[in-house]
């Protein structure tokens, strides 16, 4: 079963609480990342996918450094736009959503 918009929504509002609790607090450690990387999340929608490559290559941004985690759907478009380093969500189960989401977070 692939989850549709109404889902994701509804999962949303399932760690809206978590969100509320935890608001405010750092996870994250304030030292400089030994990657050097930056992760830029855009899940839904193509068009700011393009806007962020085309002002990535305006600005001369070095798009090596840049992981985009985004929808699977969207893997054609980063393979065309030649996007070096992706991180992809399958939305087709509820299992592959979780599972991706737990592997994204792994991977930063």
């Amino acid at each position: 079963m692939k989850l549709s918009a109404r889902d994701l929504l509804k999962i949303d509002r399932w760690f809206y609480p978590l969100n509320r609790v935890f608001r405010g607090r750092a996870f994250a450690s304030t030292r400089k990342a030994q990657t050097g990387r930056v992760a830029v999340i855009k899940l839904m929608g193509l068009g700011s996918i393009i806007r962020l490559v085309s002002l990535c290559r305006e600005k001369k941004v070095d798009f090596s450094r840049v992981v985009l985690i985004t929808f699977a759907s969207n893997r054609e478009a980063c393979h065309l736009l030649r996007v070096d380093h992706c991180l992809f969500i399958r939305t087709n189960s509820f299992f592959y959503f979780i599972r991706d989401c737990f592997n994204v977070l792994l991977a930063m």
